[in-house]
């Protein structure tokens, strides 16, 4: 990868995020042409974000966050976000539960 420089003046905050966010969906885009190819999903496809999973599992917020911390639902971390690959859940996770709804909602 190449570095660059970049001088920022005069971006308003608007400007810089909608950058960032740019940025981010070309950096998720790199991982999941480069990572399965042949896959059936792409890794774009199968990262579920926080909300939609929580959506999924019907689990609060704070339910969510310590079974992260325990090590209890495998999750990526991509810059600030949170993304869960559904099929890593389904074979990692200690919590039988949450096995159970994604099935159900996976097939």
């Amino acid at each position: 990868m190449i570095a660059k420089k970049l001088e920022i003046e005069n971006i308003s905050i608007e400007e810089l995020e909608m950058l960032i966010r740019k940025v981010t969906r070309e950096e998720i885009q790199n991982v999941s042409h480069s990572e399965n190819k042949n896959n059936q999903y792409t890794t774009e496809e199968k990262m579920i974000p926080r909300k939609k999973f929580l959506k999924m599992i019907g689990k609060s917020e704070s339910w969510l966050s310590k079974n992260m911390r325990d090590n209890k639902i495998p999750f990526h971390k991509v810059r600030r976000s949170i993304f869960f690959n559904l099929e890593e859940v389904l074979q990692n996770s200690t919590i039988t539960e949450i096995k159970k709804k994604l099935r159900c909602k996976h097939e």
